[in-house]
């Protein structure tokens, strides 16, 4: 058994003695493999059931064949069981090693105790049926059925590489209350991303004539590669035929767990129809109530019914009652077009809702292109505000032809006090339209200023993720120049060329390596090795920040890319940067740098205001990862830079508001990270500290309204918009007379 392989997924409590219960167990167990160590470490304690799926799907990756495999039949009881991953209502689910096929799969299996009831008996066998006919990437595939020595019935079924959603909306309220940034699939778009595709597989299932019925956290899996199956259809039903539920066959439950009473499924996401306990009228639109339900806990983190008891919220849940839509931070907003679809999907009276889980979706869709939805349609403002934010050329000619309208209305004069009225309703009028631009403006420059940044987030992210893989793995000797080599004739890389942008001749093939003052250069060498090995990721994320393309090398040099250095430095005072140029000056520690102290104590990408470049390349926006091993020690820090140039010329500035407009990024501590009147200075300023925003009694208005609005000022009009997966406000300020009047 390769336990080098197996080592780095076990827990740090147990990743220390594997070669001593190795051994134990190859002494209890000679044939014995990795499959049946690991679930020996389950069986003895050391492996929870999530540890045991965990390793053993990330163990079944590495595709093995058999030989002498029959061609026109598979043994019996060819799957051995490795370990419990959880039991039902019906059944038990355990992890199994297939012996033919060389994979591992889930196997559940009905509770003996329910095997000679035969109404139980029939609705294991219906869920085993509908399951496997249900062909959808996004509904979990049934292998087949497997025969059991004591007559029970079971089947086999993929054993899904991931996490529930119920762990995962766990672990965004974890991060949340830690203030630490969201990975993607855990931000609003990404968890509605994951709702998206749930509706698809019930779109599917529908138009088969199934409902699921028992719709909810615990019974969707989001897999590794963000892929998301429904499970769980242990009381699926086809629509329109009858139902007989008995006592006996619907065993009570707590609130979370399924069937209660004679209404089977969960209280907790039951339409009230459902609660009521009339099964055979029961169709697709109860399945959207739960899936309204399942929305609200997506946009709020918290479950939308509480109580506390399961008779308490199954009593709720009859009366259609929830508990009131807030945001789980409460200076967040829920935006008022996912309150109007949760609404109208959870609507008391089914004809009130969608009329099917597509049209759901489809106004869901809606929403993330920024466009009215049909649960709530937009007010006149708001179809122009709307219409400025996604039409922001032809919102600046309206303002023109309402000026010019003012003024021709004021040289008509048709009646002095009329024309006064009049120049003063159309001056109005131009002014809120002017307005509507400007929020329109803002909001919409900072959706995209947020996305380009989010995008730089991720290529850090694999920077950090190849480092900390890098800095696990045994060190590969390679050739490496070290900074000071740069400069001198003949001792740099060989690829050495000039470069227009960086005013100084870098290098793309090997990054440049500096040691903190004090480091022994040949005491660390197996280090040096392991981060000159990061070259080919650095370059794939230069490249990838410019959006590809063959010619990025070029653009590096002569223009710049939107990223200009990447670069990872470690705990023993080693940094590794790209691309190579050598410029550092003497005595550079990059451990006291303030991206790096900064950094240390944190989880998750972090963002720094505008800091001055230690190369000479002037004022840089930094994203930055502290790198640790799986026992959570610290490695160092990777980061990615971005220049302040680039951010103003490309997302800081609304086009069309005039050359006096200011724009303004600012943190959570209200610094300036960057503003817009910098551009000049932003390459050639020699000192910087981050300034406090300038004006405190705007910075507290905006602070009071967090997501956006708008503010007037001693004449001056600021407009905001909130960045919420940075915790920046992005913020547009210009004289009220050249902007409205």
């Amino acid at each position: 058994m390769d336990l080098a392989r197996l080592k780095p997924l076990l827990p740090p409590s147990v990743s220390p003695q594997a070669d001593v219960l190795w051994r134990r167990f190859t002494a209890r167990q000679k044939d014995g493999d990795v499959n049946d160590f690991v679930a020996a470490l389950h069986a003895d304690g050391h492996l929870d059931a999530d540890q045991l799926r965990a390793i053993l799907s990330s163990l079944d990756v590495t595709l093995t064949l058999s030989e002498g495999i029959a061609s026109s039949t598979t043994r019996p009881h060819r799957h051995r069981l490795l370990g419990l991953l959880g039991k039902g209502a019906m059944g038990e689910v355990f992890i199994a090693r297939d012996a033919d096929l060389q994979r591992n799969v889930a196997i559940k299996r009905m509770d003996v105790r329910h095997s000679r009831n035969p109404t139980l008996t029939a609705r294991f066998a219906n869920e085993v049926q509908i399951t496997a006919q249900l062909d959808h990437p996004a509904i979990i595939p049934v292998y087949g059925l497997e025969p059991q020595d004591d007559g029970t019935l079971a089947y086999s079924m993929k054993l899904i590489r991931g996490r529930t959603l119920k762990q995962l909306l766990a672990d965004t309220r974890s991060r949340m209350e830690k203030h630490l940034p969201l990975p993607t699939e855990m931000q609003l778009t990404g968890r509605l991303d994951i709702f998206l595709q749930v509706c698809n597989a019930m779109a599917h299932a529908h138009t088969r004539g199934v409902i699921h019925r028992d719709l909810k956290p615990d019974n969707i899996m989001v897999g590794a590669f963000q892929e998301v199956i429904v499970m769980d259809w242990g009381i699926a039903r086809l629509m329109g035929g009858t139902e007989v539920i008995t006592e006996d066959t619907a065993p009570s439950g707590r609130a979370e767990r399924t069937a209660f009473g004679l209404a089977l499924g969960t209280p907790r996401y039951m339409s009230p129809e459902q609660a009521h306990g009339r099964n055979d009228a029961l169709n697709a639109r109860s399945d959207q109530y739960a899936l309204g339900l399942l929305l609200y806990e997506l946009i709020a983190l918290r479950p939308a019914r509480s109580g506390k008891s399961a008779a308490q919220v199954l009593k709720r849940a009859a009366a259609g009652e929830k508990d009131p839509l807030v945001p789980f931070n409460p200076r967040a907003r829920i935006p008022r077009e996912l309150a109007a679809i949760v609404r109208k999907a959870t609507a008391i009276d089914p004809d009130r809702r969608y009329a099917d889980v597509a049209a759901l979706a489809d106004d869901l869709r809606r929403y993330l292109r920024d466009e009215a939805v049909l649960a709530e349609p937009d007010t006149l403002p708001q179809r122009l505000a709307r219409a400025v934010s996604h039409h922001r050329q032809t919102a600046l000619a309206i303002g023109a032809i309402l000026a010019l309208l003012v003024v021709l209305t004021a040289a008509l004069g048709v009646g002095a006090a009329f024309g006064v009225r009049e120049l003063a309703r159309q001056t109005s009028e131009a002014r809120e339209a002017r307005l509507i631009a400007i929020l329109g403006k803002t909001t919409g420059q900072s959706r995209r200023m947020e996305s380009a940044l989010l995008r730089y987030e991720g290529l850090l992210q694999s920077v950090a993720s190849v480092a900390e893989a890098r800095l696990a793995d045994p060190p590969s000797p390679k050739p490496y120049f070290r900074s000071d080599a740069f400069t001198l004739p003949g001792k740099g890389p060989p690829d050495l060329a000039l470069s227009r942008f960086y005013d100084a001749r870098v290098s793309l093939l090997h990054p440049d390596v500096v040691l903190a003052p004090g480091v022994d250069e040949r005491a660390v060498a197996g280090r040096i090795h392991q981060l000159v090995s990061l070259e080919p990721v650095f370059s794939a994320v230069h490249r990838a920040s410019a959006g590809g393309g063959a010619d990025w090398q070029t653009k590096l040099k002569s223009d710049g890319l939107p990223i200009v250095w990447s670069y990872v430095a470690t705990e023993e005072g080693i940094l590794a940067g790209y691309p190579g140029t050598g410029a550092y000056p003497e005595g550079y520690d990059p451990r006291a740098q303030h991206w790096y102290l900064q950094t240390r104590d944190t989880t998750g990408p972090h963002w720094e205001p505008a800091y001055l470049d230690e190369s000479g390349m002037g004022l840089l926006v930094t994203a930055t990862r502290a790198l640790r091993d799986p026992s959570g020690t610290l490695l160092g820090v990777a980061a990615v830079d971005i220049t302040v140039g680039y951010l103003i010329d490309n997302y800081l500035v609304p086009e069309g508001l005039g050359a006096s407009t200011e724009a303004w990024l600012v943190d959570r501590e209200g610094r300036v990270v960057v503003r817009s009147s910098l551009k000049q200075e932003a390459r050639t300023v020699r000192a910087w500290e981050p300034p406090p925003f300038p004006i405190p009694e705007v910075l507290a208005v905006i602070r009071a309204s967090a997501d956006g609005d708008h503010h007037l000022h001693d004449g001056v009009v600021y407009a905001w918009s909130a960045l919420p997966t940075l915790g920046w406000t992005y913020i547009v300020s210009g004289q009220e007379s050249a902007l409205l009047d």
